[in-house]
């Protein structure tokens, strides 16, 4: 139930059943919702599932307990462990009583083709996408390390876009003996 009270000339606007869940992403730039394309994949399951999950765009990934984003964080439960997987947040959304029906209304061989095309996705298009943003010199120079160390505190800004493009480097297998 949604409640609106009005105090002057702001609007508050007052959910019963408030969200128990926050969903911590890396802030908005570009147009886009956040910049992280596996934020990008938290935001919209939680916005298609009409979930009750607070969006909390922040960059202090170091709250995480993998030091990156997304992350959820389960506050009606205070043995909950930080979520930071996708597959454990649709499992979590299920459990909290949500409708989440991504792909319930698909057939057999819709939800195959469905993998398959996750798997293309997962296997050509990703790659390409953590070469251009990470690997490629000039747009690492010019727009990532850019915007991360904008966004970062000084000492931990230094660190954490060399951690992660090295892991990136590492993950499609590219070793670069000496990095500029």
């Amino acid at each position: 139930m949604i409640r609106q009270t009005t105090t002057s000339n702001l609007v508050l606007v007052i959910l019963s059943g408030a969200a128990s869940m926050e969903l911590h992403v890396w802030p908005s730039d570009f147009g886009l919702p956040s910049i992280d394309p596996a934020c990008l994949q938290f935001l919209a399951c939680s916005k298609m599932c009409a979930s009750p999950v607070t969006v909390v765009q922040s960059s202090s990934p170091w709250n995480s307990p993998s030091g990156e984003y997304p992350v959820v964080f389960d506050n009606s439960k205070p043995d909950a462990k930080p979520v930071t997987d996708f597959d454990k947040f649709v499992e979590v959304l299920r459990k909290s009583g949500q409708e989440v029906v991504i792909d319930g209304d698909l057939t057999t061989t819709e939800k195959a083709e469905l993998d398959a095309y996750a798997c293309l996705l997962a296997e050509k298009l990703f790659p390409a996408l953590m070469h251009s943003i990470w690997v490629d010199d000039l747009n690492y120079s010019t727009v990532t390390q850019y915007w991360y160390s904008s966004k970062l505190s000084f000492p931990y800004s230094l660190y954490y876009v060399e951690k992660r493009r090295k892991k990136v480097l590492m993950t499609m297998g590219i070793f670069i003996l000496h990095m500029p």
